[in-house]
This record gives structure tokens, sequence and C-alpha cells, in this order.
């Protein structure tokens, strides 16, 4: 089996609190039951690796069979989910296992919780590209891109709830603050052990959400801060910090979303499409603009980004259509710097109430030219997924 060594320790030591974090939630709950769902689904295609890749290392067909099992249970003072995924790759004989997510969360105040476990940690408006968000991968064309949390504790509050009437008001003010572990999964210190505390990292996040007001609709702002290493492992023994800041508000029909981020030196940078690339010398910055419009059954979104070092200018278009039990999308991503391109055009039908036909496509022009380069030219699949 092809999964590491250190997933399966984590998937025993979260195992392992499984049962007395669902104890605890079910005490807290009364007769809440616990629910389970999750999915089945193989896909199958062509694929057409790069000629200057030798022909003895490639395959032009691929055939992956995945998993993914979620148990939750959810009350007024206490939550908890966990979410197992596996994959089976017939190209190779290989497998793959991770645990996505497995946390409680205990609320004893009706403005304050608490989480412990593996928890997912996504914000910020833009589609293709996250600079605001520095500790999550985000792709539009890799499904598992963000979806392994980090581990750790995190502690929410709402201090407009705590005041008198305060679940009246049409605003919300929601502050964050987490001590994340090393975790290899998510990016986060490499060949750290889960218990190395001066490996760890911290973040903090303050978000505030407005309600409609004349011609502007929903909005939302937020600032966040990362400290990387509380050890003093970063290039000199300094902490490694990043900051974000985003932006997102709907004005006549256009939703408008901005980020931003400014990172110290030695801070390696997860968030952008392709990989993470780091500068031990200088300050790392970077900020993306997205806007969107509804049409009917259309959507239309378009983003743009900037960000150094190791990346320049960047763009990212999608179009997509949804009628009834059908689903359609063409998605494009250009790096202007070296004009590499990925398109990718994506379809589905709903079956039945459980079963989902996909069908994709995608071509990557001047693949080697991405930060990490990419292996295909291109590829065609076929996947049938069943939902439980």
């Amino acid at each position: 089996m092809k999964h590491s060594s250190r997933t399966l320790q984590y998937a025993l030591l979260f195992c392992l609190t499984l049962g007395a974090l669902g104890a605890t939630v079910s005490a807290q709950n009364g007769d809440a039951s616990l629910k389970l769902s999750g999915s089945l689904l193989n896909e199958t295609g062509y694929i057409g690796f790069r000629s200057d890749i030798p022909d003895g290392s490639t395959r032009d067909w691929y055939s992956q069979t995945q998993a993914t099992a979620r148990l939750s249970q959810g009350g007024d003072k206490a939550r908890f989910s966990a979410e197992l995924w596996t994959r089976f790759d017939a190209a190779t004989g290989g497998w793959d296992l991770s645990l996505d997510e497995a946390w409680g969360e205990w609320s004893p105040l009706s403005f304050a919780s608490l989480r412990l476990g593996r928890f997912p940690l996504r914000y910020g408006p833009c589609v293709a590209f996250n600079p605001a968000n520095s500790l999550v991968i985000k792709s539009p064309f890799d499904s598992r891109a963000n979806k392994v949390g980090l581990d750790g504790l995190a502690l929410e509050m709402q201090p407009l709830l705590a005041t008198k009437g305060g679940r009246d008001l049409s605003y919300s003010l929601v502050m964050d603050a987490a001590l994340l572990l090393p975790s290899a999964a998510a990016g986060l210190s490499p060949g750290a052990s889960l218990f190395d505390i001066g490996e760890s990292s911290a973040h903090g996040r303050i978000t505030f959400y407005a309600p409609e007001s004349g011609v502007l609709g929903a909005t939302e702002v937020g600032v966040s801060g990362d400290f990387r290493r509380l050890g003093g492992a970063a290039p000199g023994g300094k902490m490694s910090i990043a900051s974000g800041l985003w932006l997102s508000a709907d004005l006549a029909g256009f939703v408008i979303g901005a980020e931003g981020t400014l990172r110290s030196p030695g801070y390696e940078e997860l968030s952008l499409p392709g990989a993470s690339v780091s500068s031990e010398t200088e300050n790392g910055y970077g900020w993306a603009l997205s806007l969107n419009r509804r049409m009917g059954d259309f959507l239309a979104i378009v983003e743009a980004s900037y960000a150094i070092p190791g990346y320049g200018w960047q763009g990212f278009a999608q179009l997509s259509r949804n009628v009834d039990d059908n689903a359609a999308s063409l998605s494009a991503l250009v790096d202007f710097d070296t004009l590499a391109a990925r398109i990718a055009l994506d379809s589905a039908w709903n079956i039945g109430d459980f079963l989902v036909l996909h069908a994709k496509a995608a071509w990557n022009y001047r693949p080697e030219k991405w930060t990490v380069p990419l292996a295909n030219e291109y590829l065609a699949g076929l996947s049938l997924e069943y939902f439980f």
C-alpha cells in the first residue's frame, strides 16, 4: 500500500480519540443520532504524457477507484465529524489513504466554541487563487488540493452574540485563534513529529459580515495572521510570519473579491496553483482579484493574481452552466510570464437520486513551464459516482 507511515500514525492516533470525542458529543446532544454518508467513485480514461518523459515510466491509460466515508453528529452544545478517504490506482497497483478530518467541537456558550482534532481551514473569496490563506493549498484543477485538514486546537468567538440582543443583530463578527501542530499532510514543517511543539504554528483570524445595504449586497471583510514554527526554526532562528486580508462584496449583481498577503523571508508559500516555493532572503507578497456574475443558468468567473517570489502574473476564467440535473464548466488558467496554460472541460449528469456520471477532458500547453512541471499534456476520462 502506497501511503505514508505518518498518515497511518495520524489515523491511529485520531481513531483512538474518536471514541472519547464521540462519547462527549453524544452526552451533550442527548438523543441526536450519528449520520453516515459518503461516496464511491471510479474514474477511467486516456492520458497523454509529455514526449520528453521516458515511455517506460508512463502508461496511456488510468483507472482510479476512490471511496469517502463521513461520520458526523450535530447538536446545540457539541458536534463531531470524521472523514476517511482512500484511493486505488489500477495502473500502478498502489493505494492511498487519508484521514481528511477528525474533530470534536464543544460550545459551552452561545458565542464561543472549542474545536479539537483535524479540521479544515478555508477562507477567502477567490476560486483559483487564495493568497490570504498561507496554510492551505488551493487549485481549481485538483479536487483534493484543500481536503486534508490541519491538526490542532481552535477557539472561535462571536463577541456580538454576547451582547444583549446580539442574536437580533444583522451584523456578525467572528474571531478565530488556533494552535496548529506539525502536519506533513497539510504542508507544515515536513519531517517534524506531531508532538514537536517547537515546530507548531499559530493562526488568528477576524471576519466581519455586513448585510445588504442599498446597492451593496452582503459583504465580508477579513484579516488573518500566521506564525509558522513557534520554536524559531526559520532562517536565522526567527519566526516566519504571514499576514492576509480579503474582501467580498455583491455590487449591482457582480460579486467582487480581493485577497492580499505579505510573508516574511523563509515562509513557504503554499496557496497558489502549482506548488510551494519559498524565499530565504526577501519578503514575499501577492494579491488576487475576482469578479463573477450569474446570468440565468450561467455563471462567469474571471480572476487575476500576482505574487513573488516564484510566481508572476496569472489569470483564470471559468464559464459554467447548471440546468436541472445537468452541469458543465469550461476553465482556463494562464501563466503570463511563461505563456503556459491549462484548460479543462467538465460535465456531470445526475442519474437518479444517488448516481452521477462525470465526463472530463483537459489540455496543458507548455506543461513543463509551470513552477512544478506537469507530467501530462492532455487527458480524457469518464467517472461514475455513487452517493450514500
